[in-house]
């Protein structure tokens, strides 16, 4: 069986499809964890309007953020496996069944699948041309291309002993989650085929103002847990170009903040060139737009 764990918090206009798509799968052994946090708009009105008997919903009590609502999902789950969907997004028919069906078959930890980006006709991001597996650690996540959960399946086993729970309160907990489970995990492998619907919805004032706060905290959990487990030089690289590559151009628009971001990431010799493009690319452009 399959937990497939979705946060629910204000997100009205997309929930009901997003369930629909998850009860709809091909692959029906499935449990639905609905962990639903109290906002201000109807999202459990219309999460009450889909009826299947596999939804379980779970109340989030405490606004312990996205992470707090997935460590929520995996204390409940009873699944062999683990998925995660976001609840604006939704999922191609056979998502689970070509993710379940490649895990097994390969006897791996994780199964990746695709992301395809909304509205209709965005650049989807491919995992490859070929379904391959991965089962070293710098193999494994050299292969990123995003910090995201909701494209992959989990063996839960190997979640659950390994104790792998998302950093609560904060933003960015995927990116730490994922560096724990690539690092747990023995092999990963690469599913075509399985889509992911990635809806690229508006952030208000305070949403984006929440995400720029924790941009350095989320780093510092995936430095710390390099530390604690002894990394490699060779490895260590690897997730320091990952990390600053992956938030260098959205918020860090200040050289004060790159400088911020290369030490404590350990890279004080070394400025990528994407970096540093990119801070100059969004200071030009607000200088332009005075």
């Amino acid at each position: 069986m399959i937990s497939i764990i979705v946060p629910a918090y204000e997100k009205e206009k997309y929930i009901g499809s997003c369930l629909e798509s998850i009860c709809n799968q091909s692959y029906s052994d499935i449990e639905i964890i609905v962990v639903y946090r109290q906002g201000r708009d109807n999202t459990l009105i219309e999460l009450n309007k889909i009826v299947d008997d596999r939804i379980k919903i779970v109340y989030q009590s405490e606004n312990s953020g996205p992470g707090g609502a997935r460590n929520i999902g995996i204390h409940e789950s009873n699944g062999e496996f683990l998925g995660f969907v976001d609840c604006d997004d939704f999922i191609s028919n056979d998502f689970y069944k070509n993710l379940h069906s490649a895990i097994t078959k390969n006897s791996a930890d994780i199964a990746v699948g695709e992301i395809w980006q909304l509205p209709q006709g965005g650049r989807g991001i491919s995992t490859g041309a070929e379904e391959r597996s991965l089962e070293t650690f710098h193999d494994k996540y050299a292969s990123i291309t995003n910090g995201a959960v909701f494209n992959k399946l989990f063996r839960a086993s190997f979640v659950k002993e390994n104790e792998i729970v998302f950093p609560e309160k904060m933003f960015y907990e995927d990116n730490y989650w994922l560096l724990a489970a690539y690092f747990f995990s023995k092999k990963i492998v690469f599913v075509k085929n399985a889509i992911y619907h990635y809806r690229i919805t508006e952030k208000d004032a305070e949403r984006n103002a929440a995400l720029t706060h924790d941009v350095f905290p989320a780093v510092k959990t995936m430095v710390k847990f390099c530390k604690e487990h002894n990394f490699s030089v060779r490895d260590t690289q690897l997730v320091q170009k990952k990390i600053l590559y992956s938030f260098a151009g959205e918020f860090l628009v200040s050289f004060a903040n790159a400088k911020k971001m290369i030490s404590l990431v350990g890279f004080h010799w070394f400025v990528p060139y994407k970096l540093m493009k990119k801070i100059v690319k969004n200071i030009i452009l607000r200088i332009l737009s005075r």
